[in-house]
């Protein structure tokens, strides 16, 4: 499941169709609130693939706490609060994530 939205939408169904993937991956788009919590309440791993630089990483603290894996870029301070702690991977680099 993919939550969230932005440009890429359009570029990512086409290669979820030609994958073959639809039936398995879902694009939620935006969600907030208890729609969010509902979502992630069934979820035990997250991705932050996120190429911006962030000083806290405050969405995988919060993921942390609720006892979920953080996979993450490896970028400014997400980078530094998921290593050790978590799975972290270069920004823009996909390839670790489909080898594990």
């Amino acid at each position: 499941m993919l939550i969230g939205d932005g440009p890429d939408r359009p570029r990512l169904e086409k290669e979820i169709e030609s994958l073959g993937l639809e039936g398995t991956v879902r694009i939620t788009g935006f969600l907030s609130g208890v729609n969010l919590d509902q979502i992630l309440g069934a979820v035990g791993a997250i991705v932050i693939p996120t190429t911006m630089e962030e000083t806290a990483g405050l969405a995988a603290m919060e993921q942390m706490v609720c006892g979920r894996a953080v996979i993450a870029s490896l970028v400014g301070g997400l980078g530094e609060l998921v290593s050790g702690s978590g799975l972290t991977f270069a920004p823009g680099d996909r390839a670790p994530l489909l080898t594990r």
